[in-house]
């Protein structure tokens, strides 16, 4: 089965001075984006979410993404960073 079709757990969120909106969002997006680049033999990933359609009705607009896939013990685990000034937001995703 192809990894696109494959449950994306999150594992982990890491959040300064974030709202629970906006939280709730770029999990949203780090799923979605993860969904997008895990069946590629892409490890990294960058991305301007001003980019992204209704990013700034969503209040997602000026957040930057860094996804990057790493193996630890045998399991891939994804890491999705976003930064817009001093808010940060760190995702850890699994694949299952």
């Amino acid at each position: 089965m192809s990894v696109r079709f494959k449950k994306k757990n999150v594992e982990d969120v890491f959040g300064e001075n974030i709202s629970v909106n906006e939280t709730g969002t770029l999990t949203e997006i780090a799923i979605y984006a993860v969904d997008q680049i895990a069946p590629t033999l892409a490890r990294s990933a960058q991305f301007d979410l001003s980019d992204f359609y209704a990013a700034e009705a969503r209040g997602i607009a000026g957040f930057t993404l860094a996804l990057s896939r790493q193996t630890i013990n045998g399991m891939v685990m994804w890491t999705a960073e976003f930064a817009r000034g001093e808010q940060n937001l760190r995702v850890l995703l699994t694949i299952g």
